[in-house]
């Protein structure tokens, strides 16, 4: 299940256990509103950066403005393989394309309450048949934080989560810019199954 939770591109640092990927206190986009994106529909299949196990991700859009992603990670060699899904949220600003991912079932269980409460933001980037999928880089933000350019909290401890508390309208305008991708580091990039 370990490899699952690595390749899910929305909440790939949850499987862990040991910390949450950069958390937000409200949905990225929530000024803008939320629409599905089309092209994310259908399965993607890839693997995340430094690991080599393959997952299958399934995007399946709801009439309520939401996707549920469903993630499978089949038995590998040393792993017995998993799966988890999600609720998507997905929005446009500027020419950025965001997901905001909230864990909902590990496994056939539901996820802990710290992991279903958690919003992960996630940009992502399609061209052609390949989805490229980021998180907020960590240093980056706790750096923002620390220079008060957005307002957020570090937990204690040399892997204290990071939470960014940023009023939505301000938020949204800092990742409306064109160059809001350098506060992400790549997660994983997928392939389109056809």
């Amino acid at each position: 299940m370990r490899s699952t939770r690595l390749a899910l591109a929305a909440c790939a640092v949850l499987l862990l256990g040991a910390c949450l990927p950069v958390t937000t206190k409200t949905p990225v986009g929530s000024t803008a509103g939320f629409a599905n994106d089309p092209s994310l529909a259908g399965t993607w299949v890839g693997s995340t950066k430094g690991d080599p196990a393959v997952s299958y991700f399934h995007f399946l859009p709801k009439e309520d403005k939401t996707i549920t992603l469903v993630g499978v990670t089949p038995p590998q060699k040393d792993e017995k393989g998993g799966w988890g899904t999600y609720t998507l949220q997905t929005t446009v600003l500027g020419k950025n394309h965001y997901m905001n991912a909230h864990e909902w079932l590990d496994d056939g269980k539901p996820a802990d309450q710290k992991a279903q409460e958690a919003n992960v933001t996630v940009y992502y980037t399609i061209e052609g048949d390949t989805l490229k999928a980021y998180l907020f880089d960590e240093d980056k933000v706790k750096a923002l934080i620390a220079s008060h350019k957005i307002a957020g909290t570090v937990d204690p401890g040399q892997f204290g989560d990071v939470h960014i508390t940023e009023d939505a309208a301000k938020l949204d305008a800092m990742l409306t810019k064109p160059d809001a991708s350098r506060l992400f580091t790549l997660l994983v990039t997928l392939h389109r199954v056809k």
